[in-house]
Order: C-alpha cells, then sequence, then structure tokens
C-alpha cells in the first residue's frame, strides 16, 4: 500500500498502479495492470493526474486468442475518442502514428474538457513481445528503449512514465530493470576508473585497495519488488534482463549510445525472386538455346534465394552460441567471485583465531614470568 497510485478525485482512490523508484538512477516508474474496459476512465485520470510524458505499452490486446488489455486508446482513423469518469471529464484524440517494424508511437492528446486545458502523450507500443516470453533479440529491444528515452518521457522533468503489459509486472519489469541498470551502468563509467574487459561490468570504486565492485542486478531487482510485487515472472525474463544490460553496456563502451546498436535478427523483409527470363522463338527459325545461356533460366534465383537463407541461418546460430557463451561466461564470473568471498570469509575467521591464541599465549608467558620472579 505505500507505493500504490492514489486517484485524486472520483468515489475510490484505488487503480492496480504502483509507483517504482530507482534513486540511484534518478528513475521512477508507473507500473500498471493493463487498463481494462471498466477502469479505461481511471488509467486515463491517472495519466493526467500524475503528468506523465508517455505511455508505454508492452503487450498486444488480444495474444494466443485470450485478451490481455482493453483497447484504451483512439486509433488514427477514429473519431475523437471521449472517455468519461465522474472527474475530471478526459477526451483523448490521436495525432498521428508512427509505424516501425516492430514497434509505433502513437501521439495522443489528452484534454480536461472542464478546465480547457491539453496535454500532448505519447504511447509507444512494442508490439512484439508475448506474454510469459522475452522479446526475440536483445538488439531490438534496446533500439525501442532508445527511442523512449530519446523523447524525454524517462526523465526526472516530466511525470513517471506509466508502463503496462497485462499484469504489470513480468515485462514492465524487464523493461525498468534494463533501463535502470544501464543508467547506473552509464554514471558508474562516467565517474570511475573503467578496469573490466569485454562484457565485464566491474569498476573500480577504491584504488589504493584495488576492491571491485559491479552492478548488482539480483539486489536492484529485489529493491523494486518492494514496490511492486512479483516484478519479472520467469526466468528467461531474467535471463534476458543480464544479456540486454550486457549488449547495452558493451555498446555504450563501444559506440557511445543505445542508438548505434546493429539489430542483426530483425532483416528486412527479402524481396521476391526476379521471374525466369521467357525463351522467344526466333521469326524465322526455332533455335536452341546456347551453351552460354543455358545458367541464365531458371536456376540463379533459386541458387541466390538458398545462399540469403544460409546467411541468415548462419547468422543466427552464431548469435546464439554469442549469446550462449555470455551467460556461461557471466555464471563462471559469478561462481569465482561466490568462492572468493567464501575463501575470504575462511580466511578471516582464521586470522581472528590466531590473533586470539597468540595473544592468549603472550598473556600466559607474562603470567608465568610475573610469578618466577
Amino acid at each position: 500500500d505505500h507505493s500504490r497510485v492514489k486517484l485524486e478525485k472520483g468515489d475510490s482512490d484505488y487503480i492496480n498502479a504502483s509507483l517504482v523508484e530507482v534513486p540511484e538512477a534518478n528513475r521512477k516508474y508507473i507500473l500498471a495492470q493493463g487498463p481494462l474496459d471498466h477502469t479505461v476512465d481511471h488509467f486515463w485520470q491517472m495519466v493526467w493526474e500524475q503528468k506523465s510524458k508517455a505511455i508505454i505499452m508492452l503487450t498486444n490486446l488480444i495474444e494466443r486468442g485470450t485478451i490481455k488489455c482493453s483497447s484504451y486508446y483512439p486509433r488514427e482513423d477514429e473519431e475523437d475518442h471521449v472517455l468519461l469518469s465522474d472527474d475530471p471529464f478526459l477526451k483523448v484524440t490521436c495525432l498521428s502514428v508512427q509505424r516501425h517494424s516492430y514497434y509505433r508511437v502513437n501521439t495522443f492528446e489528452l484534454e480536461e474538457v472542464s478546465s480547457g486545458k491539453k496535454r500532448e502523450v505519447l504511447h509507444f507500443h512494442y508490439a512484439s513481445w508475448s506474454d510469459f516470453s522475452v522479446p526475440q533479440s536483445p538488439e531490438a529491444f534496446l533500439k525501442f528503449l532508445h527511442q523512449v528515452r530519446l523523447s524525454g518521457s524517462l526523465d526526472s522533468t516530466v511525470g513517471p512514465p506509466v508502463i503496462h503489459c497485462s499484469a504489470g509486472i513480468g515485462r514492465s519489469g524487464t523493461f525498468c530493470l534494463v533501463d535502470s541498470s544501464l543508467v547506473l551502468f552509464a554514471i558508474q563509467t562516467q565517474r570511475m576508473e573503467l578496469v573490466s574487459q569485454r562484457y565485464t561490468l566491474c569498476i573500480v570504486v577504491n584504488q589504493e585497495t584495488r576492491r571491485s565492485n559491479g552492478l548488482q542486478l539480483q539486489q536492484l531487482l529485489l529493491e523494486m519488488r518492494k514496490c511492486r510485487m512479483g516484478l519479472i515472472q520467469t526466468p528467461e525474463q531474467l535471463r534476458f534482463s543480464y544479456i540486454a544490460v550486457l549488449e547495452g553496456a558493451n555498446t555504450i563502451l563501444e559506440r557511445g549510445s543505445l542508438g548505434d546498436i546493429l539489430i542483426e535478427n530483425n532483416e528486412p523483409e527479402e524481396a521476391p525472386p526476379l521471374p525466369p527470363r521467357v525463351k522467344r522463338p526466333n521469326s524465322s527459325t526455332e533455335s536452341t538455346p546456347t551453351e552460354e545461356t543455358k545458367p541464365l533460366v531458371e536456376d540463379e534465383a533459386g541458387e541466390t534465394k538458398n545462399s540469403e537463407q544460409e546467411l541468415r541461418k548462419r547468422k543466427r546460430d552464431e548469435k546464439k552460441e554469442e549469446l550462449a557463451k555470455k551467460v556461461s561466461d557471466m555464471k563462471k564470473k559469478m561462481k569465482t567471485s561466490e568462492s572468493w568471498n567464501e575463501t575470504r570469509s575462511t580466511l578471516n575467521k582464521i586470522g581472528m583465531g590466531v590473533g586470539v591464541g597468540v595473544v592468549a599465549a603472550i598473556a600466559l608467558i607474562a603470567i608465568v614470568n610475573y610469578f618466577s620472579h
């Protein structure tokens, strides 16, 4: 109850939404359940009252035959969409739509009719991420995150963005964890000496003792769960979060911006092959094709298509191997770190025991010398 968002007007102040704060990253998010038919007006009331600049939608309206979210926003080809609530009376109008290969950006005008006040709200819809699953590639997800950041919707100078999937915990939690972690990584790399090699997120925090510390994604997630229970629902979503942070951090180091990330798994659709050449008979006689013309007829398009398919398959296989190697390296480093912590703890205990023994021996010798004199 300490973190729930409360509606300011109306008979009830309840809405299934929580304010998730990450003060170290200067981030605030509102994670909400996808609007239902009877909560659409409350949803837009919350967007208005919290002064949110953007809504980030990580679900489709219907997935695998199941309704995941109500159709709560106006379409480009519809009339002004009027939403009724007790107070305030709001009207939402679709101003424009930008379509991309796997997401789209709607610009809405939200108007409080009683006062005439108007405000533009961006609506980012990631359309290729089904419930309990992960995006097709971390690169595509990071490209989407970069576009959200460029809009200024996540800045502390505006109201917190409203992020929702169906329940507002799995996909929404993944988005927040990756974004906050990359903000913290950027802060660390700016302020401290970077000593890690590629794909390792360790930084020097004490130049004298050379002690190192890394981004604690697990601890960060546990802190976020204090604001909204159940964030990130599956092991696959947690694994994807780690991989996306690794990819994002590596891109920041190598290219300086998430916007420069290369999307290898989202190739544009290939053009259809050219039709085979038509053999036209000569006006005088029908001659058979010569040896030079035979290879140009039927196999060229098919061979080109097969070679392109093989190339894409090889790229996908290489990508899978690369991701598997990253995860394996990450697990090895975690085990090494845990082993060292256990060893250090054991050595500390042994050191304390030896120290106590030495003190006791010195005291015993002193007592013997005293009585002997």
